[in-house]
């Protein structure tokens, strides 16, 4: 069917074969440029008439190709059918001229090699649809798929709380959260979340129940989903703007009977059912009593989160302690970096995932941003102050932050962006502005626990308008798919 179109197409082309070039050229206007051809860039040839002979006497004559070693077009396939003695056929000969501007030799061999590996399909089986050719040969299906998703990682089989355990028996005095003034140590922070994981627990609260929270940012939202972690519950985060329909839905959906909320004595619209409970506060002195002894497997829920769905109707997404654990393990966050981490997303908001596991269960501080929504000053503020290291910005607040004071994020080790795409404009403003920070872009959906991938973007970028969303992360594959899912 292809060789049939091409055919046609062909023999309806020739019917203008006596059309000056000079007046096709004027009658297109095509954009003009010395760096390439005006009407195409590749071109194809195929020398398939009889070679004629030529004679004169007293003189050897044959026919031999011209160089000029420079090339007309980006890329030319010269072909020619080769024949026998008696016109038999004998193959066909060619070459490739390329502009090496453009390309370099091994790239044209590549080129050329998976145009004759498609030849060689379509003559072997002409009935097959062309899309489920592969032009790739096995090594290079081995480099591009396998290979490049080789990102498995050990993890270790042990859920969130006995793994934030692990790191309070390693570093119990270093300091594990602060907010202003206030500050606690990784035992200081445990003793407070056993406590209470342990009110919870008389509640009534047992491994798998789903828990909302509907908390302003702070200390106790920190302690809070440790708790839950410690007595095996699901957390169900909540956004104080979620209307209350919305609201309803969500704890309709999980079957979330308690609601751990900081204001007991207004009657919270949409959670009418549910039992309400103040969090622990930081400022009393906390009796450790213990880690609860409750028995959670690594691939339990440990939250779920609503995102908008693409029907419109809120969907939540299952997160497991594996999950988490696999992103906060991930040896992208080990190191210097991520010594300070800004918690400042809403909880509702997967980024907070990364804001509040990366840095304890790696030995780091999180550092959590006043309560509501930061503007540019505040921001800053809290960065100088708090000497942060590491924080996560959506790529339409980088870019604010990118045209008002990229100089707030000079002392900032790296900065994650995503969410949308990443502007370069913004990524080199603030590269000028801070040439030791390192910007990542991070990106992945809800379903893969924050990051699927990232990008940390040299300096200076030098690379086109939009940053690319870069490589796999650990035990994180990624595919490039055709219309059939190939």
């Amino acid at each position: 069917e292809l060789i049939a179109r091409v055919r046609e197409t062909s023999l309806a082309a020739y019917a203008h074969q006596d059309v000056p070039f000079e007046y096709l050229v004027e009658h297109l206007n095509p954009t003009r440029t010395l760096a390439h051809h005006p009407l195409f860039q590749v071109m194809l040839a195929l020398q398939n008439a009889p070679e004629a002979a030529f004679q004169l006497p007293g003189l050897h004559i044959e026919v031999a190709p011209g160089r000029t070693h420079t090339a007309k077009f980006d890329l030319f396939f010269s072909l020619a059918e080769r024949r026998g003695a008696h016109g038999e056929p004998e193959g066909i000969t060619g070459a490739v001229e390329y502009s090496s501007d453009i390309y370099d030799a091994p790239t044209v061999q590549t080129l050329f090699d998976r145009w004759v590996r498609l030849l060689d399909a379509a003559t072997t089986h002409p009935d097959q649809p062309l899309g489920t050719i592969g032009l790739l040969s096995d090594e290079e299906h081995r480099e591009t798929v396998d290979d490049f998703n080789r990102t498995a990682l050990p993890l270790p089989e042990a859920p969130l709380a006995a793994l934030f355990a692990r790191q309070v028996a390693a570093t119990p005095d270093a300091p594990a959260l602060t907010e202003g003034g206030t500050s606690l140590t990784y035992a200081e922070l445990d003793a407070r979340a056993n406590q209470f994981a342990h009110e919870l627990i008389v509640r009534g609260v047992c491994p798998g129940d789903s828990v909302a929270v509907l908390l302003r940012r702070s200390v106790a939202t920190v302690i809070t989903v440790l708790a839950l972690t410690k007595a095996g519950a699901v957390h169900v985060p909540l956004d104080e703007r979620y209307p209350a329909e919305r609201i309803r839905r969500v704890l309709t959906d999980t079957g979330a009977r308690l609601l751990v909320t900081d204001d007991l004595s207004e009657h919270r619209r949409g959670a009418e059912d549910c039992e309400l409970i103040r969090p622990t506060s930081p400022d009393l002195p906390a009796a450790d009593p213990g880690a609860p002894e409750v028995i959670v497997h690594p691939d339990a829920a440990a939250y779920v989160m609503y995102t908008s769905g693409s029907t419109g109707v809120p969907k939540g997404i299952v997160v497991s302690h594996r999950n988490v654990v696999a992103l906060a393990l991930d040896p992208r966050f080990e190191g210097r970096a991520h010594e300070r981490v800004l918690l400042h997303s809403p909880t509702a908001f997967d980024a907070s995932t990364y804001e509040l596991w990366v840095p304890l269960l790696n030995g780091g501080t999180v550092v959590v941003a006043p309560a509501g929504d930061l503007d540019v000053p505040a921001l800053q503020q809290v960065i100088g102050e708090q000497r942060v290291t590491a924080l996560w910005l959506t790529s339409p607040l980088f870019d604010v932050v990118a045209d008002h004071a990229p100089e707030c994020l000079a002392s900032v080790r790296q900065v994650w962006t995503g969410g949308e795409a990443v502007s370069a404009t913004s990524v080199r403003r603030v590269q000028e502005a801070c040439p030791s920070l390192t910007v990542v872009d991070g990106y992945g959906p809800t379903e893969t626990t924050t990051f699927a991938t990232c990008h940390p973007i040299t300096h200076p970028y030098s690379g086109g308008p939009v940053v690319p969303i870069g490589r796999p992360m650990a035990n994180m594959r990624t595919y490039v798919l055709d219309a059939g899912l190939r």
